[in-house]
C-alpha cells in the first residue's frame, strides 16, 4: 500500500497554517505522497507554510479552474508515482494524528466503499444507515475528506474531472450505480474549521479543533 494525499487550495492562508500543523502531526502506516494543488491564489505565504511539514513535498500552481480539477491533477499525479490508496484534505480542516491509520483500516474492511473521517454525526443529510462499534454506514457524505482504493479511483472518481460539484456527483454515483454507503468514523477524526456551512454541517468532536 502506498497512501497518496491530495490537498487542494485557494486563499484561506489562516485556515491553511492550522491545516498543515495538523498534517505535519499526521501517523501513517504505509509509505505516502502528499501533492498540496493551488489553484492561483494570491497570497505569497503558502508555500512557505507548506513547508513545515518536515519531509518531501509536491507543489503544483495552477489557472483558477476549480477545486474538481485541482484533485484530479493531484490524484493523477500520484497514480502515476505509484499510490494506490488516494484521499482528500480540504484546505481549511484539522485532523487527529490517527486519521490516516482508522481510514485505512476502514478501507480494509470496507474496499470499494468510500471512506471519510468527517461529520460522523446523524444530519437529516447525512442519514446513518447502520451503526457498528467503530463506524457508520451513511447514505451520503460531505467531499471534505474521502478515502478510496485504486478501482474506485479508476470507476468513479475519474469521471468527476470537470465537475465542481464533484462531491455531490460522487454521492449520487455511489447511491444510484455502486449502491454503496460512505462508512465513517465513529468517532470523527477530521473537522472542518472554514467559516462557509459551519453551522449547517452541525461537526461533532470539535474540541481538537482549538489544539492547533
Amino acid at each position: 500500500m502506498k497512501i497518496g494525499i491530495v490537498v487542494p487550495i485557494y486563499e484561506r492562508v489562516f485556515y491553511l497554517k492550522k491545516m498543515v500543523k495538523a498534517l505535519a502531526k499526521t501517523k501513517y502506516n504505509a509509505p505516502r505522497e502528499i501533492i498540496f494543488v493551488d489553484d492561483y491564489s494570491s497570497d505569497k505565504e503558502i508555500e512557505k507554510i507548506i513547508n513545515i511539514i518536515d519531509e518531501k513535498l509536491i507543489f503544483i500552481k495552477k489557472k483558477n479552474k476549480g477545486i474538481a480539477d485541482s484533485l484530479m491533477i493531484g490524484f493523477d499525479y500520484l497514480k502515476k508515482r505509484g499510490c494506490n490508496v488516494f484521499c482528500n484534505i480540504d484546505s481549511d480542516a484539522v485532523m487527529k494524528p490517527e486519521w490516516i491509520l482508522k481510514e485505512t483500516e476502514l478501507l480494509a474492511c470496507y474496499p470499494g466503499h468510500i471512506i471519510t473521517g468527517f461529520n460522523s454525526n446523524n444530519t437529516k443529510k447525512h442519514w446513518v444507515l447502520a451503526e457498528h462499534e467503530d463506524c457508520y454506514e451513511k447514505r451520503t457524505a460531505n467531499g471534505i475528506n474521502y478515502m478510496f482504493g485504486e478501482a474506485q479511483y479508476d470507476n468513479v472518481i475519474k469521471s468527476l474531472q470537470y465537475n465542481n460539484a464533484w462531491d455531490q456527483k460522487l454521492c449520487e454515483i455511489m447511491l444510484k450505480e455502486e449502491k454503496k454507503p460512505f462508512i465513517s468514523t465513529r468517532p470523527s477524526v477530521v473537522n472542518h474549521i472554514g467559516k462557509i456551512s459551519s453551522d449547517t454541517l452541525k461537526h461533532i468532536n470539535f474540541d481538537y479543533a482549538e489544539d492547533y
